[in-house]
Formats: C-alpha cells, structure tokens, sequence
C-alpha cells in the first residue's frame, strides 16, 4: 500500500503523499535524486489542469455521431442474440441521454444512439435510383 501512495501522480506531480504530508516518504521504487528535490509550488493549477488535459487527448480519435430523424429505418442491437434488428424510430428525446424510441417486432424499445445504427437501406433511399435510369 506503501508502494502505491509513494508513486507520482505524473511526471510533472508529486505522490499523494508528498502532497499530504509535504515530505518525501522512503520507497523501493528506482528514481533521479533531482526529481525528489523538486519544489511542487504549482502542483494545484497542475492538478486542475490534467482532466483538460485528459479530455484533449479523448477528444482527438472520437467523433460525434449523427442525430436520426421520426420515421427513419435504421437497425437496433438485440442484446439477447446479439445480431441487429430492423427497426424504425417512433420518438426522439435529445434533451435527456439523446434517447430514441424505437418500435421493433417485438414492441417498442428506449435506447440511446450507443445501441442504434442506420439501415443500409435508408442510406441508399432514393438516390439509388436515380444514379440508375433505363433508357428504351
């Protein structure tokens, strides 16, 4: 338990307890004898900064995902025999958790855009058509 109290926060904080105690405790941990005599005068702005830091480097790979719109197909996974079901969107309540209401052939079911997908059918709709006219 020692061992885990006296490990750094990061690179750039002190342990937990350095910062409890305002000392530095003994550990069999290896480290630079100029790190341990550090002064940590910036340690609170430091450690109000690392969620921000956290959240740029989360925010960087991720990407918001489009809202449905009532009436569209779209496909909803069934957790008991994990596979997408068809299905089509009946209500929308974007103001808490970006929820759905989908009706299925089974009843109607409240999911979030997390366990909703569109339909590959409703992506081609209509403009499938027209890319393909016949002429006679």
């Amino acid at each position: 338990m020692l061992c885990y109290k006296t490990t750094p926060i990061d690179s750039h904080l002190p342990s937990p307890c350095t910062l409890l105690n305002t000392r530095e405790y003994k550990s069999n941990m290896p480290c630079i004898s100029g790190l341990r005599n550090k002064s940590y005068n910036n340690f609170r702005e430091r450690l109000i900064q690392k969620p921000d830091i956290q959240k740029y480097y989360h925010d960087r790979g991720s990407n918001s995902l489009k809202p449905f719109i009532e009436n569209q197909d779209i496909n909803v996974y069934n957790q008991n025999t994990k596979t997408w079901d068809k299905s089509k969107v009946v209500d929308i309540n974007l103001n808490k958790y970006r929820t759905y209401k989908v009706e299925t052939d089974h009843g109607t079911l409240v999911r979030n855009r997390f366990h909703l997908k569109p339909s590959k059918q409703s992506s081609l709709g209509s403009s499938s058509s027209d890319h393909f006219q016949t002429t006679v």
